[in-house]
């Protein structure tokens, strides 16, 4: 499962909990894969078209703000932001979107394919999560830990939702995974503040570990799909 159909394994989930929900609200970004994971996921994007400041494409907050009060936030299944991305867009304002979130109560997704190698991106994650709303963040493990055969980390702040991310996947998650069974040898990633224990397990896990050491605001759960 690589980033694409993971952020439609998450918004799959987040249907069980918001069945009345048609739309997710996307900040744009002129990338094909986390479009077409909405789209196959059931739900139409309503794109947020970025704004001009100085020589940079950034969020323009009073249009999310105005589509979730237009849409109701009963009918909108999360906000879809992406932190990782090409120039001249930046990262979306993920503190603020995550303010917002919570403030309607809608979920929050952050597409962040690329993030886990920049310590900006983490700490604009860390930052969202703790003063407003991010559910689950997706970073790709080709692009990140040199997997040749693709597969993505499905993150959160909740261990409940990641679980219930598990529970959709139509197969076992990654022994490392942080809500699989216990296995002989597999690696289990314990909930102990701001960062990751360590257990028995390959080289490619204890990296993933090492990325994910920079959140300080608590546990982070992992799911691990290849």
């Amino acid at each position: 499962m690589a980033t694409g159909m993971s952020l439609t394994l998450c918004f799959l989930t987040l249907r069980h909990k918001r069945p009345k929900a048609r739309y997710i609200i996307w900040p744009r970004i002129d990338q094909k894969s986390c479009f077409k994971a909405m789209i196959t996921a059931g739900f139409e994007p309503v794109v947020v078209e970025n704004i001009l400041e100085g020589d940079e494409l950034r969020t323009d907050l009073e249009a999310v703000d105005r589509k979730m009060q237009e849409l109701g936030a009963e009918n909108i299944l999360c906000v879809h932001s992406t932190t990782s991305c090409f120039a001249p867009r930046v990262p979306n304002r993920l503190e603020e979107l995550a303010t917002m979130c919570a403030k309607y109560d809608i979920p929050h997704v952050v597409n962040t394919a690329y993030g886990v190698q920049s310590s900006k991106c983490m700490h604009l994650i860390q930052q969202g999560a703790r003063v407003g709303r991010i559910d689950a963040f997706v970073q790709s493990l080709d692009i990140n830990f040199m997997v040749p055969v693709g597969g993505a980390i499905i993150a959160g702040f909740n261990g409940s939702f990641i679980q219930e991310i598990s529970r959709m996947y139509p197969g076992l998650p990654h022994p490392g995974c942080a809500h699989h069974p216990a296995h002989p040898g597999g690696q289990r990633l314990q909930e102990t503040p701001g960062r990751a224990e360590e257990g028995e397990g390959d080289s490619k896990d204890k990296s993933i570990q090492v990325k994910l050491r920079s959140f300080q605001n608590g546990a982070c759960w992992l799911l691990l799909l290849k």
